[in-house]
């Protein structure tokens, strides 16, 4: 990993990841966790593993929260809190939704800020104010634009989009699953968006990993730089 200067403005210098960094230091958590807490390893990872996931790694997961004056269609916030860990809240609509796909994409993209943006917070937190007078945190807005977002300019929301598919879909049984598909399919990849072979590919991918269709195609676009899935459109990379 090696760290360039940060355009954005967020932090004096940020981490450029590689996505197979990203992808091995994910799997390495999940696999790590859930053998140590939940009985061992499966998928599609349990909704409540994750949610342990953020409670074992923050200083609060508020998964009922009132996020109303944070902004119109937040689903997620993590506050980075000064000399704590990071604070999660989940609106309370999300929980309450029953839509069991986008709250997963939410908790795991907030772990993503907890796990990998905190730390540098906090540590340029003691070099420099990023707090401001008289402030005691600097909260994070997660909307579902910037989780599916080819295109966000902001390097931590794209980070933590990657992690998000990361986490859900870990990538050693990821690429089984879909080398698996072309070989029963008799078919080459990488698939053109839209057609037959490419919808089914992303049900069955969905219902393994439980997560949304939107979810398993970003998914499919970025693992192997787009080797699997194409709609002829560039894919940034600014990781």
């Amino acid at each position: 990993m090696k760290y360039v200067r940060d355009i954005s403005g967020i932090l004096r210098t940020r981490p450029h990841l590689q996505p197979v960094e990203i992808d091995r230091k994910c799997e390495q958590i999940i696999r790590e966790f859930m053998e140590l807490e939940c009985g061992g390893f499966v998928v599609p990872i349990p909704t409540s593993a994750l949610t342990r996931l953020i409670e074992r790694d923050a200083d609060d997961l508020d998964l009922y929260a009132d996020l109303s004056k944070d902004g119109q269609g937040i689903d997620g916030v993590t506050d980075f809190v000064k000399d704590k860990r990071p604070r999660v809240r989940i609106s309370k609509e999300l929980s309450e939704a029953k839509n069991e796909h986008r709250l997963r994409t939410t908790l795991t993209h907030e772990y993503g800020h907890v796990k990998f943006h905190a730390p540098l917070v906090a540590a340029e937190a003691l070099d420099q104010d990023l707090f401001g007078p008289g402030a005691t945190k600097t909260p994070h807005h997660c909307n579902r634009e910037r989780i599916y977002s080819k295109n966000t300019s902001n390097w931590m929301e794209w980070q933590a989009g990657y992690v998000c598919g990361s986490l859900l879909m870990p990538l050693t049984i990821f690429k089984e699953f879909v080398l698996e598909f072309f070989k029963r399919e008799n078919t080459h990849a990488p698939l053109k968006i839209c057609t037959p072979l490419a919808e089914k590919l992303l049900a069955e991918i969905s219902q393994k990993f439980h997560v949304s269709r939107d979810a398993a195609k970003v998914r499919l676009f970025y693992v192997g730089n787009g080797s699997y899935l194409t709609d002829g459109d560039p894919h940034p990379t600014m990781l």
